[in-house]
């Protein structure tokens, strides 16, 4: 083992970095596919990326995309900002134990995705990672549909509500995020010879276990997620804004609200639990607008402060909205950092996705188009924060960083890429 080591250290720099590079990429490959089965692929999976990340930026920084991309630095910036609202919370002992599994599993995603992605074949494949996991969890719950017990951990279904492999409901929202890159799949199936109806046909038999998981685990914020992510990629990307869309959109939001599942219907929702957790949080926020009380906070804070909550026990421990969250735990301050850096990615991300949907050459389209899917995964992930976890959850945070990082991987290697050609790319009309 130790001779290979030292075999492997006297080959020439560039060699060593393209070993590590390829070795992350396929970690990444295999955490992807096999992240929801199991809390232990989560710890192995983020360890092992860190590990090779850190070698990787030893062995050659100046070239790596880290060194070469400047708007990865916002993520930078944006991890002293935690660390400082860690170190200055007013219950440290809480902001670190919700933030130290992130450091080796939550973190590191977003630079490990950065790093990876070097030509169309790896979004592709990461793509085609995205669509066995959600593929295979999505089996696990037809089988707990039919049996009452999932495959892998012989979970019972919560009630009607089927958790996968993933024990809770919140299957659902890593569902609604997953779907949306492994709904590239339409990108394998588009053949000219192809007609679109047969496309979509197969298409939807591809993705059928999934999205019967993703249906009856009955999680509204994975729902929302992933339509809206579709809308997202529809309206702002694979096709032009137009009113008529928006009227679509509009009449079909109108018609689930009326005629829905029940727990989709506008009385369900109006009596949500969640708007008595909203209004203490807001309540927080007034209490200590400009710096907040410290990363993840919510319970001590409400405890402190007296507020009581009449509808859930007390020990809840966040808001379940991320974006309030941002504004308790770091006032306004934390809300301009932490929800500026997030959103501001995802424009700038979209921006340039888009230009090179447009204005790029034929051959470029296809790559662009599949950092489009990844681009709506991460508006999926920032969707299911209107209603969903804790931002320090850890698989959840892991799961969206990490597309997020493949699209940062995207945008620099198209423009290194374009950098090489000599064409610099243009803003379209």
């Amino acid at each position: 083992m130790f001779q290979r080591i030292i075999q492997w250290r006297k080959k020439e720099r560039s060699q060593r970095v393209q070993d590590l590079r390829a070795a992350l990429f396929w970690v990444l490959c295999v955490h992807i596919t096999l992240f929801s089965f199991g809390h232990s692929f989560q710890e192995i999976g983020g360890g092992l990326s860190l590990v090779l990340l850190l070698a990787l930026y030893v062995t050659d920084f100046r070239r790596s995309r880290l060194a070469q991309f400047r708007p990865a630095w916002i993520l930078v910036f944006l991890y002293i900002y935690i660390g400082l609202n860690v170190a200055l919370s007013a219950w440290p002992g809480t902001s670190w134990h919700y933030m130290k599994p992130n450091l080796w599993q939550g973190f590191v995603m977003p630079f490990a995705g950065l790093e990876a992605i070097r030509a169309l074949r790896d979004l592709r494949r990461l793509a085609i990672a995205a669509f066995i996991a959600v593929f295979a969890q999505g089996l696990d719950g037809v089988w707990q549909y039919v049996t009452g017990y999932d495959l892998v951990r012989h979970d019972p279904s919560l009630g009607q509500r089927l958790t996968g492999s993933m024990s809770t409901y919140r299957v659902g929202n890593y569902m609604g995020i997953m779907l949306v890159p492994a709904s590239a799949i339409w990108l394998w199936l588009k053949k000219p010879q192809k007609p679109l109806f047969f496309r979509g046909i197969l298409c939807l038999l591809f993705l059928s276990p999934a999205l019967f998981l993703w249906l009856f685990s009955y999680t509204r914020s994975g729902w929302l997620g992933y339509v809206g992510a579709l809308v997202a990629l529809w309206f702002f990307l694979l096709g032009r804004f137009s009113w008529k869309k928006c009227l679509l959109v509009a009449i079909s939001i109108f018609c689930i609200l009326l005629a829905g599942p029940q727990r989709a219907s506008f009385e369900k929702i109006t009596q949500d639990g969640r708007v008595e957790l909203w209004s203490a949080g807001w309540e927080l926020v007034t209490r200590a607008p400009v710096f907040g009380y410290g990363a993840s906070t919510y319970r001590q804070a409400r405890k402190a402060e007296g507020i009581q909550l009449k509808r859930h026990k007390q020990d809840i421990p966040h808001p379940h909205n991320m974006y309030l969250q941002f504004l308790i735990d770091g006032g306004i301050v934390g809300g301009v950092v932490m929800g500026g850096s997030l959103l501001g990615l995802c424009f700038f991300s979209w921006r340039r996705i888009r230009r090179g949907l447009w204005n790029s050459h034929v051959s470029k389209r296809l790559y662009w188009q599949y950092a489009a899917f990844f681009w709506a995964g991460y508006v999926s992930y920032l969707i299911t924060g209107l209603t969903g976890h804790n931002f320090y959850r850890t698989w959840w945070l892991a799961t969206g960083f990490l597309l997020l990082g493949i699209c940062l991987g995207a945008w620099a290697n198209g423009d290194i890429e374009e950098k090489k050609l000599g064409a610099s790319p243009q803003t379209p009309a």
